[in-house]
């Protein structure tokens, strides 16, 4: 068994005066983490970015928890495709806060909560690469997470990915601390795992940057860890097998296999509806530049991280270095096999992002320290951490310079304008879902046959969704339904392009 000497310095005894100001600067340090963290992300929550598509589903399964399902029922059915995690956080939620009885509101009001998500992987952040690297890798590092325009995006969207990591990040941040002060306990590996289950029980794929992990450590030996380490990966995958025990003996079983056979033919690439492998979507490529002037600083962070985790799993400077490489490794499968084999899409790449930034923070701290001229590459990191915190802060500004918000605005109008029981035509899935309980009837978009049988008198549509091919119908018809009647209401967003809504008073013409 391979076995690693590790730092012990924080078992060390401190003397008292420096012990109360090493808390005051740490409790000092984590207010202003959240501070930040929070204030970034708050600014515009209902305006900085548009509502996305699995946002208004998302809160809809949260809401049926809420109202006492234990098993989410989305559209009429239960739910199954993703763990049930976050919607029993989100459950919570609204136990507390209440319904906003707007469908934006609401959406906004779990904007909140995946803020507050955020600032606590911040806070996680910062302690796990203080005992790995120290205080100012630390801070870099947190520095980074908050400013970060793709991990704003991710923090600011109702999706799984934000929460799944947190809890993740609780697990790496116990599993660390037991390494570090040189314990071997059973019960403090079975609180990793359970950590890291809860993870995988709100987005099954974390299991790459926490089962993964694991069982690379008990497969060599390190830290002297192994026992701990494959009981820890047995519990993380016990919490997840009991899920499933539950759902099947509680007559789920047809729901859940069919939904997760599909779920799992998207993965292995043998059925590609979304992602950028889909037909008709943009290619990754093409979209990383489109979006090269808001996340070009991620993209940089991103590529320079990957680097360095790679390099402190192969050849770390101390022992702790490789958990960090870990997760980098766990994040970099996630997104090879994806791109590669199945069906990738742009939240999946948050499991790579937040250890990519502590590798980077980490690594470049090594370098800085075992320099032949430390004080030269000193002045050479601090440049280019100022120059990057720049850019980001410039993406920030040009993102909430500007209203991302034509659907919540397509929606007051109809709500304000459609008579009641009007039938409302939709090519985007998440406009059906937003228009629950309005008052006005929804269909998806048809065939003029349909759309006359229906007596349909109004098309929300979204530019981006029809371009990309997601609409029920080809963009040809779409065109041939706006030449034949009139455009009530039309805004222009960032995030999908052109929102319009079309009258006809003559439905025969459809």
């Amino acid at each position: 068994m391979t076995t690693e000497t590790l730092d012990t310095a924080a078992t060390r005894e401190v003397p008292a005066g420096r012990w109360r100001d090493s808390r005051a600067i740490t409790a000092s340090t984590v207010i202003a983490i959240v501070a930040v963290t929070l204030l970034l992300r708050l600014i515009g929550i209902g305006r900085s970015y548009d509502v996305f598509v699995d946002e208004p589903f998302y809160v809809s399964l949260g809401r049926s928890v809420a109202d006492g399902h234990w098993v989410p029922i989305g559209s009429g059915r239960p739910f199954l495709l993703h763990p049930p995690g976050f919607f029993y956080l989100e459950a919570l939620w609204f136990k507390l806060f209440g319904y906003r009885h707007d469908p934006f509101q609401d959406i906004y009001s779990i904007r909140v909560l995946q803020a507050l998500l955020a600032a606590g992987s911040a806070i996680l952040i910062y302690f796990l690469v203080r005992h790995i690297a120290g205080r100012g890798p630390a801070v870099v590092a947190v520095a980074v997470f908050s400013i970060d325009a793709y991990v704003l995006q991710q923090n600011g969207r109702v999706m799984l990915e934000t929460a799944a990591v947190t809890l993740a990040l609780g697990g790496y941040l116990t599993l660390v601390r037991q390494i570090r002060t040189g314990r071997r306990s059973l019960p403090a590996a079975i609180g990793v795992g359970l950590l890291f289950g809860a993870a995988i029980l709100t987005k099954d794929m974390a299991a790459l940057i926490t089962v993964l992990p694991l069982l690379a450590i008990a497969a060599f030996g390190w830290y002297g860890w192994r026992r701990e380490a494959m009981a820890g990966a047995a519990t993380a995958i016990a919490a997840y097998l009991l899920y499933v025990l539950v759902v099947l003996v509680s007559g789920h079983a047809k729901d859940f296999w069919e939904q997760k056979t599909n779920g799992l033919s998207r993965a292995f690439g043998t059925s590609v509806s979304t992602g950028f492998t889909a037909d008709n979507a943009p290619s990754l490529a093409k979209q990383l530049w489109v979006q090269l002037l808001t996340f070009g600083g991620s993209y940089v962070v991103l590529a320079i991280g990957v680097v360095a985790g790679l390099w402190l799993l192969v050849r770390p400077w101390t022992p702790l270095d490789r958990i960090l490489g870990l997760g980098t490794a766990g994040g970099l499968l996630i997104m090879a096999y994806g791109l590669a084999l199945g069906t990738v899409e742009e939240q999946f790449l948050y499991f790579l992002a937040v250890p990519a930034i502590m590798s980077l923070a980490t690594a470049a701290h090594r370098l800085r320290t075992r320099a032949a001229r430390p004080a030269g590459l000193r002045r050479v990191a601090f440049s280019a951490f100022a120059v990057l915190l720049a850019v980001e802060l410039f993406s920030w500004g040009s993102v909430h310079a500007e209203a991302d918000d034509s659907q919540h605005r397509a929606y007051e109008w109809l709500i304000r304008n459609a008579p009641a029981g009007s039938i409302v035509a939709w090519v985007a899935s998440q406009s059906e879902v937003t228009l629950r309980g309005s008052g006005l009837v929804t269909t998806p978009v048809g065939t003029p046959a349909e759309m006359a049988a229906k007596q349909v008198t109004y098309l929300l549509v979204l530019d981006k969704t029809v371009r990309e091919g997601y609409a029920p119908v080809p963009a040809a018809d779409i065109d041939w339904y706006a030449a034949h009647s009139t455009k009530v209401f039309s805004a222009t967003g960032r995030s999908f392009g052109g929102v319009a809504i079309y009258r006809t008073t003559d439905v025969s013409l459809w």
